[in-house]
């Protein structure tokens, strides 16, 4: 497939419904805004257009929730971004139609907690299997904690 332009990206995505916002951030740059509620159907848009390449998948815990972006492209990148609540920072997986994008969903899981629902890999990726449950690093509650080292015993 040639190379679509800006222009033709956007209006390709903008029929789709799933998708409540879409602006040129800069050249070959685009940005798509979806409800967490519509994610899975925006990605199928863009994938849609022949835009399958998985370039990054991440996460930013924000005063209002967090903030997720999937970024997907070759040439032109289109970032898709959703805001989830913090209570309940839950997404549909979209491995099974980017495969590349499970080992990107497992990576946020465990640094950010965001759960992707029917994921057909859960496994840990970064952090060790005994990691606490519950706990992750990147969020701004967490507490990091330095083991303080025995002292010495002198005899």
């Amino acid at each position: 497939m040639s190379r679509l332009s800006d222009d033709e990206i956007l209006a390709m995505l903008a029929q789709s419904k799933a998708i409540l916002d879409l602006k040129v951030t800069s050249p070959r740059r685009i940005l798509a805004v979806a409800m967490p509620e519509c994610y899975r159907r925006a990605v199928e848009a863009i994938v849609g257009i022949g835009i399958s390449h998985v370039v990054a998948l991440t996460a930013i815990d924000t005063e209002s929730g967090f903030e997720l972006q999937l970024q997907l492209g070759r040439g032109t990148i289109v970032s898709l971004k959703v805001i989830l609540p913090a209570e309940s920072p839950e997404l549909a997986t979209v491995a099974d139609l980017l495969p590349g994008a499970s080992v990107h969903e497992r990576e946020v899981h465990d640094i950010m907690g965001i759960s992707f629902k029917n994921s057909p890999d859960q496994s840990r990726l970064i952090l060790p299997d005994d990691w606490p449950a519950g706990v992750y690093p990147l969020r701004k509650s967490f507490t990091p904690t330095v083991p303080v080292p025995a002292k010495e015993v002198k005899q």
